[in-house]
């Protein structure tokens, strides 16, 4: 027993300070170059700012080129709701009807895609017995996936949400070359406006770096403990 606390005390610490190394200390640092002049910020090092221009900097980079960077918020926002609604929609439908129609192929779509660890086997026979009722109820397709089988899966949804809401909103390559323009920028092409073969305006650009991580860090923060029931939903059997 007392080993196992021991053990337990150790992996915290070690967890700890895993995130301090691999997330505190790179967005401290951010933060602190995001605070600092333009003379101070090019030394690149992490030291205090001896005035305190995060403010500033954060309405230099809000106005810049006709308030772009706002724009890009909105852009990116648009963007990552539409993709991750459809997304979501489509992956729950095509996971439904994996597990509704035979086929010789089913085996090993569900063995690559789910892994065994989406849904426990405890819920499958309150699956089923949900899925039956809904039918004798008069349901249809669309009202069954919708009204019964979407809501069981609320937990891997959340998960997907969040994940993949992340990887779209930091996307950089596919608005690059799909949606050129201004008017269609998002936020991670922004950083180019701090950023050139000629100038680099660190503290400007470590600011832009500082507002587009704030978004994914609340989504993360508020839906924390729905992402980890979502993960380990299935992974504990029996």
């Amino acid at each position: 027993m007392k080993r196992e606390r021991i053990r337990g005390w150790v992996i915290g610490i070690v967890a700890v300070l895993a995130s301090v190394v691999v997330f505190l200390i790179p967005f401290a640092f951010i933060f602190v170059t995001a605070a600092k002049s333009v003379q101070e910020a090019s030394n690149l090092d992490f030291s205090w700012p001896t005035t305190w221009q995060l403010w500033d900097n954060i309405q230099t980079v809000m106005s810049v080129r006709q308030f772009v960077v706002l724009r890009a918020f909105i852009n990116s926002t648009t963007l990552t709701v539409f993709s991750v609604g459809i997304m979501v929609v489509l992956s729950a439908m095509i996971g439904y009807v994996l597990q509704r129609r035979s086929s010789r192929w089913n085996g090993l779509i569900n063995f690559l895609i789910l892994a065994g660890l989406i849904i426990p086997p405890a819920v499958v026979p309150t699956i089923w017995v949900l899925h039956e009722a809904a039918v004798v109820d008069g349901a249809g397709p669309l009202r069954l996936f919708f009204s019964v089988i979407m809501p069981l899966l609320k937990p891997v949804v959340i998960t997907v949400i969040v994940v993949q809401a992340v990887a779209v909103f930091n996307d950089f390559t596919g608005p690059l070359y799909f949606l050129p323009g201004n008017e269609n920028v998002t936020v991670q092409l922004t950083l180019y406006n701090f950023q050139g073969q000629m100038l680099s305006q660190w503290n400007l650009l470590f600011t832009n770096i500082l507002l587009i991580t704030v978004p994914p860090l609340i989504m993360y923060i508020f839906f924390n403990r729905q992402i980890v029931a979502g993960m380990t939903s299935g992974a504990v059997k029996g």
